[in-house]
């Protein structure tokens, strides 16, 4: 009977962790940073929760499928190339959310957006 009671104890704790951990580093939603090169523009991101998503500046839009895998996210999208081929192109990085911040990481190159 303990040893059933330690069971159902550790699943429920596990579930509960789980269940926190999900809440807390969930991607979906819009980020928004500012990128200063020549001159300020906003960058903005957003996941929606079916594996979509919309990447925008004030100059560029372009839609995003995208997939996490543990701390990656892998971002895929379309273009056409020089001979009218549509080619998909997708670029991963390592991820983290903390409250209403979402860091991405490539390449060492660390990039930090809060959420709308």
């Amino acid at each position: 009977m303990k040893k059933l009671f330690a069971l159902s104890l550790t699943f429920i704790l596990a579930v509960f962790s789980l269940t926190a951990c999900g809440k807390s580093s969930s991607i979906v939603g819009s980020w928004v940073t500012t990128v200063t090169a020549i001159s300020s523009i906003d960058v903005t991101y957003t996941f929606n929760e079916d594996g979509t998503g919309f990447f925008g500046t004030s100059n560029v839009a372009e839609d995003f499928t995208y997939e996490i895998s543990g701390n990656t996210v892998s971002i895929t999208t379309s273009y056409e190339n020089d001979e009218g081929v549509t080619e998909p192109t997708t670029v991963t990085y390592e991820y983290s959310v903390k409250g209403d911040t979402l860091t991405l990481v490539m390449d060492g190159s660390e990039v930090v957006f809060t959420k709308e």
